[in-house]
């Protein structure tokens, strides 16, 4: 995104050096630091959220078309597929046995 050369990290540097002082200076680069930090938590809570999201509207999708689809008996009902993580938890409640 940003494009720095090593001469214009060093510009930008003393330019910080000069107008914040040698004194304050780690304490501002500390603060940018936190900043920066939280700024990439939310930017990764954003993309977690908006994959979920995408998700989720690919499994509907799915279930749509599944739903779509003929049955080879014309008289068996469709299948309710309901929640998905419902149906995982029962499926996993059911067993008894460990799966090799």
């Amino acid at each position: 995104m940003f494009d720095f050369n090593l001469g214009e990290m060093g510009i930008v540097a003393l330019v910080a050096l000069l107008v914040v002082g040698p004194k304050e200076l780690p304490g501002l680069l500390r603060t940018l630091a936190s900043w920066r930090r939280q700024i990439g938590n939310v930017a990764g809570q954003f993309r977690s959220g908006f994959d979920e999201m995408m998700r989720e509207a690919e499994l509907e999708e799915l279930r749509r078309k599944a739903m779509e689809m003929p049955t080879a008996n014309p008289y068996q009902p469709k299948p309710d597929f309901g929640d998905i993580r419902t149906a995982r938890t029962h499926r996993n409640r059911r067993r008894r046995w460990p799966a090799t």
